[in-house]
């Protein structure tokens, strides 16, 4: 997937500008790049990661709203239980020993406010969160937040918490939203592992991209306010295809009203309808190096070792080659990478970090320089 837009004002003078804007991020961003993995399932369930959960308790539910709304009131019983044994300060240690420095903790708006009247979600675990960063901080990663579901939903998808095919872009309540950001931002607004808040992950296509740049620029502002500064905390911004082209256009027109310590959150799985030849995949990663050149800023959010092939049909040593590029070419994004779970569902090796690394395919990163 193509995700740079070509300005109204000449490729040229985005490439010049996006320079330029890079060598500034480099003097105030004194941070290491970073190399992480996504947390998914703990804090912002997910039905592939957290089968256990599912098997028990979750037949028939799509998403973490109809889980909770079919466990009645064991559910929070049940996700108290999850929550204190999905992840532990072990997880932490291996991710720190496995060469990462980071790790991105996805979380819904109720494990900071609890839920909305009338909706089944159980929070708020700000506790649950606090442990985490502590965790971090022992294991000497830095912690990256990430509101995964917002209140009222940012897309219809069950990513958001409610899988909900009546969902529009104006359920999505954009002040709470800001409000949750506000009070997270708050809480870790000192701590020093904290290094970076995703405000808002994968919206609807169908947000209108001026209801989604007024959001971007409000949620930075909150960050700021709340004390979270330029030069130890970064804010990521939805990098979505579809509004990638008119948010860095919008970026290009009033760059020097833009933060500095911000990048563009973007995605780079293999798509599943790609039937192009096996090395012409295998040059993917490559391209997208080069077209995040077109970006000011970047971070990449997620991607995975699986190739668009069927896995069983591609040998070790093919997806070890693919690795290896991946990693090459994500070392280049100015804030670095995050693969896509530390641990997955039965059957999603390739996207699982601990499986890769069992398996010997993930690139030794304590012996390579990003």
């Amino acid at each position: 997937a193509r995700f740079v837009c070509h300005s109204m004002g000449g490729a040229n003078a985005l490439d010049d500008l996006c320079r330029v804007y890079r060598h500034m991020l480099g003097v105030i961003w004194t941070r290491p790049k970073w190399r992480g993995v996504k947390l998914k399932g703990w804090l912002a369930l997910d039905r592939t990661v957290c089968h256990v959960l599912w098997g028990i308790h979750g037949a028939g539910a799509r998403c973490e709203y109809s889980l909770c709304e079919g466990m009645g009131a064991a559910a929070k019983e049940h996700l108290a239980w999850h929550r204190e044994t999905f992840v532990s300060q072990a997880d932490f240690m291996a991710m720190s020993t496995a060469g990462l420095n980071a790790v991105r903790i996805p979380f819904g708006y109720w494990a900071v406010t609890g839920p909305t009247k009338g909706e089944p979600f159980v929070g708020p675990c700000l506790l649950v969160l606090d442990q985490a960063i502590s965790w971090a901080r022992q294991s000497g990663l830095q912690v990256i937040l990430d509101l995964q579901a917002a209140p009222g939903g940012q897309s219809s998808s069950a990513a958001s918490g409610r899988e909900d095919r009546t969902w529009n872009y104006k359920h999505w309540a954009v002040q709470e939203t800001l409000e949750v950001i506000d009070l997270v931002a708050r809480r870790y607004a000192q701590e020093p592992c904290v290094s970076g808040l995703a405000v808002l992950s994968e919206p609807s296509d169908s947000i209108p991209i001026d209801i989604l740049i007024d959001f971007c620029t409000k949620a930075t502002q909150v960050v700021r306010s709340a004390g979270m500064t330029e030069d130890r905390v970064a804010v990521l911004l939805p990098g979505t295809e579809a509004h990638l082209p008119g948010l860095t256009d919008h970026w290009y027109k009033n760059h020097g009203r833009y933060d500095i310590s911000f990048a563009f959150d973007v995605q780079c799985y293999q798509a599943p309808g790609d039937w192009r030849p096996q090395w012409a995949q295998l040059r993917v990663p490559a391209g997208r190096a080069r077209e995040m050149e077109r970006v000011p800023s970047a971070c990449v959010g997620g991607w995975s070792l699986a190739l668009a092939a069927d896995p069983q049909a591609v040998d070790t040593e093919t997806i070890r080659h693919y690795a290896s590029k991946q990693v090459e070419a994500y070392d280049s994004a100015p804030l670095g990478w995050f693969f896509h779970a530390w641990t997955e569902g039965p059957g999603r090796g390739l996207w699982d970090f601990r499986e890769c690394c069992k398996m010997g395919i993930f690139p030794d990163l304590k012996n390579r320089a990003p």
